[in-house]
């Protein structure tokens, strides 16, 4: 090839890859755009317009603990001798608010204003338990640096009690923005990322970009802006792709796209629960043993009600569908260098053209299909981790992946992994049901740590009057390459269990039930992970303590079940040996 096909090939990748960035990034922005409803504005500096007479006209939002929802919050209007200040606005410090509660409206955002007093009268702590409720349910958190004081000690005040907030919730979602109308620099941003380290947040600054201060963790965006250079209606455009940068991703554009979808048709969701079912549901309630089954049933209903809504915005083929993983892997600019394996004798390799057949074609048994009427490209089983790998950009991430995700499919809930489970609602505890997973504790008499699945059906885990023997599924750990279950331990590490259903070990054991439940429920132990509590279940005796380690999706432990009797329920040779191989395919029936 010359130097000028080159050059050509060479733009016309750059042209494909820049298409690619545009469309990928249209594509958060979408998401984002579809999930954020609500914003929280803080400053202690506000004014509307640049005359007194605009100041009638204007509102500022208190909210309560919100729902979630962008629901109506309740409006206060300043009168003309308090709130807001009645001269020109300031542009290096004072806050527009009607500039930026229409720049935020004009995207169909409800914003909310906290305003606190610039003189120190009112109570500072009654102040920052304000701005906490207001910040609580926001998906963004705008706030100035200095408030109330010419330091900005209450902001950072205000941040790490936002960062404990959002700690305890085992992960939390949320763009942060500190807007000032003090000259910016890295100090700001480095004295707000440690405000949220001290509440329990960690994040990194992002060195792209030196004239962008921005850090990100797991779960949370902090972004400096400068009054004087980000105009106030220029905020929602800035913040919106600070977002998108935080949820980059398949995964997180579709779920954010999800949890919008809900959103928007939430208050319809409502209208299907409707009061004319009280007595209806009462009354089921009343005659169903156990009562609490029929709550339930309600609970899953409105699951169903989600679901219905995800298929009706059809979140499922926008934000996972062919189109947009071909364009995410044409914005990741995945390495160019295939990876080569051999099958016969012959070489193949995992690369670009590979995973766009195997996109538009799909896979069978033998390998990745081509066009009707192409040759397949074999695909051994044992080779099949190698698109991960590709995906990955590395063996070493494509397994921690590949584990991850593994967890995700299997797990319902995780007690040392992701998923939250204290609330400032109510104390929650696990119950002992079908899919429960337990390790059981070390003793000097017994020092082996038990990893125990309970297959007892949901039906014989409740109305319990007394001790009941649970029948348990015995795992193995590590102690084969086989594994068909990875749950994260109380250190932190992953752990690899396999329940061999061909040669199953049961443990009856028994466990006495809460008299009120009637049912058996974890004790908090006292210890805590992270923010969570470490759950214990004791034998009656006490003999032997049991840690909760989560509970597997009841689908795959019906799966377990399933094996189980399948495996119980071979018979000896008592078939047509031909038959069982002409069924299986192997080779057909001639003459008939």
């Amino acid at each position: 090839m010359n130097d000028m096909a080159t050059n050509e090939v060479v733009m016309g990748a750059a042209e494909n890859s820049q298409a690619a960035a545009s469309f990928w990034l249209a594509h958060r922005m979408r998401a984002v755009q579809e999930f954020i409803k609500n914003v929280t504005v803080i400053d202690d500096e506000p004014a509307v317009g640049h005359s007194s007479a605009q100041l009638v006209e204007a509102t500022v939002l208190v909210p309560p603990d919100d729902d979630g929802l962008g629901s109506n919050m309740p409006l206060v209007a300043p009168s003309n001798d308090e709130g807001l200040p009645q001269e020109p606005i300031d542009v290096g410090h004072s806050l527009d608010v009607r500039e930026v509660s229409d720049a935020f409206a004009d995207i169909g955002v409800a914003c909310a204003f906290v305003l606190p007093e610039k003189t120190k009268d009112s109570n500072a702590e009654d102040v920052l338990n304000r701005i906490i409720k207001a910040s609580k349910l926001s998906d963004m958190v705008i706030v100035d640096w200095h408030m109330r004081e010419p330091n900005p000690n209450l902001t950072k005040r205000v941040l790490t009690s936002i960062a404990k907030q959002d700690f305890a919730e085992n992960g939390r979602l949320r763009l942060i923005c500190v807007y000032t109308g003090q000259d910016v620099g890295p100090g700001i941003l480095e004295d707000a990322k440690g405000a949220l380290v001290e509440g329990g947040i960690e994040l990194n600054t992002l060195p792209n970009d030196p004239s962008r201060l921005a850090a990100k963790g797991a779960h949370c965006m902090l972004i400096v802006l400068s009054k004087k250079t980000v105009a106030a209606d220029k905020l929602p455009e800035v913040l919106l792709k600070e977002f998108a940068e935080l949820s980059d991703g398949v995964l997180p554009s579709f779920a954010l796209a999800a949890i919008g979808a809900i959103r928007k048709n939430a208050h319809h969701m409502v209208t299907r629960f409707s009061s004319e079912l009280d007595s209806a549901f009462i009354a089921n309630r009343m005659i169903t043993d156990p009562p609490d089954d029929v709550a339930g049933m309600l609970r899953d209903l409105f699951v169903a009600e989600c679901d219905t809504a995800l298929g009706l915005e059809g979140i499922s083929d926008r934000y996972l569908g062919e189109e947009t993983l071909s364009r995410w892997i044409a914005a990741r600019n995945l390495p160019i260098q295939d990876l080569p394996y051999e099958f016969k004798e012959s070489e193949y390799s995992i690369n670009n053209d590979a995973l766009a057949r195997l996109l538009k074609y799909g896979v069978n048994n033998y390998g990745i299909l081509g066009a009707e009427g192409g040759e397949p490209q074999p695909l051994p089983t044992k080779k099949r981790h190698l698109v991960s790998q590709f995906l990955a950009g590395n063996e070493e991430l494509a397994h921690g992946a590949e584990r991850k995700f593994a967890r995700l499919v299997a797990m319902r809930r995780e007690a040392f992994g992701g998923t939250k489970l204290s609330s400032d609602t109510g104390k929650w505890r696990p119950v002992l049901t079908t899919g429960t997973l337990l390790a059981s504790v070390p003793t000097e008499n017994e020092p082996k740590q038990q990893w125990l699945l309970c297959l007892t059906p949901i039906c014989d885990t409740v109305r319990l009057k007394k001790s009941k023997r649970f029948t348990f599924f015995l795992a193995s750990e590590n102690e084969t390459k086989k594994a068909n279950l990875i749950v994260i331990s109380v250190d932190g590490k992953e752990k690899k269990l396999y329940f061999d259903t061909e040669h199953p070990h049961f443990v009856p054991i028994a466990f006495a039930p809460d008299s009120d439940s009637e049912r058996v429920l974890g004790i908090d132990s006292g210890e805590k992970h992270k923010s969570n509590p470490v759950f214990v279940f004791s034998e009656p005796n006490e003999t032997r303590k049991y840690t909760w380690y989560g509970e597997i999706r009841y689908a795959r432990a019906t799966k377990i079940i399933g094996e189980l009797i399948g495996n119980w329920g071979r018979m000896g040779i008592n078939d047509s040996e031909f038959l069982r191989l002409v069924e299986k395919g192997d080779f057909s029936i001639k003459g008939c």
